[in-house]
């Protein structure tokens, strides 16, 4: 079957592209959706966590346990560093690759206490951050080992607190919604192209009962087709072939009438001519077969100008009764 004598192929296809064009708009849009909550998220956690190191650190500041401010500090980004790794690796660190152990070291998170001059009073900086102090909490983005930070940073009473860390875990949550969106899609996508196809071809059904209709018609039967259940999108083509099948009514009764005419015109030339051929076959002089001749011709032209009025008047009612027609 060819694809441009297949109707029911061709709205398939456009269907299928139509919805293949819709499922990676909504794919799209989804994702940058959950790129978007998952950074509001993971930036409140992100603060949240920064605040209560603070307030800790202040109090045993206050203690002068500089020594129990870097464990708290150092357990907060040990643990931080672990889980960020979990969710970098992935299925890596499952299936033991050549560079997991490379990954697993990698540092992922980075927290540090500064005073109002900007010195590290305890923890580790992040390698190229530029310590800006403001009054106000902030969140920023930076890049670093060649991958995104974010960068959150509380002060209270001269201290400032840094905690930061890499995005493995946004891109982790976008990476695994968006496969769990397409293998879901990839899922449906086969599904929805039966139904489409079962769709169309009962669409499409009433068409493959006009064509039985006209394929059974005995080849006299010049009726117009029944509109009855005839969908609205080929009605045109349905009125078209009654138009046609019309006009080739019209054309058949005038073919018809004239049959008629000019048989019922010939029969007296022709009983001359029958008349004349015998008075011919029983001349016994020169003068007697002339005259007949004379009187056969006579007849000849008659019958030929006869002939030629009922073929122009038998032109002239079928033109007249086409256009009459017409839409």
């Amino acid at each position: 079957m060819r694809l441009s004598a297949s109707l029911s192929l061709r709205l398939l296809l456009i269907l299928a592209a139509a919805m293949l064009v819709a499922l990676v708009v909504t794919v799209y849009s989804l994702l940058e959706y959950v790129d978007k909550e998952a950074e509001e998220v993971l930036d409140t956690r992100l603060l949240l966590t920064a605040e209560n190191l603070l307030r800790q650190s202040r109090w045993q500041l206050r203690e002068g346990n500089l020594n129990e401010i870097w464990l708290s500090l150092e357990t907060v980004r040990g643990l931080e560093n672990a889980w960020l790794t979990r969710f970098a690796l992935g299925d890596k660190a499952s299936f033991g690759e050549d560079n997991g152990d490379q990954e697993k070291d990698r540092v992922r998170s980075y927290i540090w206490l500064t005073n109002g001059d900007g010195k590290v009073v305890v923890g580790q900086v992040l390698p190229g951050y530029n310590d800006k102090h403001s009054r106000k909490k902030k969140l920023r983005s930076i890049q670093y080992d060649g991958a995104e930070w974010r960068v959150a940073e509380v002060h209270e009473d001269g201290l400032h607190l840094h905690i930061a860390q890499r995005e493995d875990l946004r891109v982790y949550l976008v990476k695994e919604i968006g496969m769990k969106l397409m293998e879901k899609q990839l899922i449906a996508i086969p599904v929805i192209v039966f139904v489409l196809w079962l769709g169309i071809r009962r669409g499409l059904r009433p068409m493959s009962r006009l064509s039985e209709q006209i394929a059974s018609r005995k080849p006299d039967n010049l009726k117009p087709v029944k509109l009855d259940q005839v969908p609205v999108e080929i009605m045109p083509l349905v009125e078209s072939i009654n138009t046609l099948l019309q006009r080739l009514q019209v054309s058949l009764e005038s073919e018809r009438r004239f049959t008629s005419d000019a048989a019922h015109e010939l029969r007296s030339p022709l009983a001359v001519v029958r008349n004349l051929a015998r008075i011919l076959a029983g001349s016994h002089s020169l003068q007697e077969v002339q005259s007949s001749a004379s009187l056969l011709d006579k007849s000849a032209v008659r019958m030929a100008d006869l002939l030629s009025q009922l073929l122009h008047l038998s032109r002239l009612d079928s033109l007249v009764k086409m256009k009459s027609l017409e839409p």
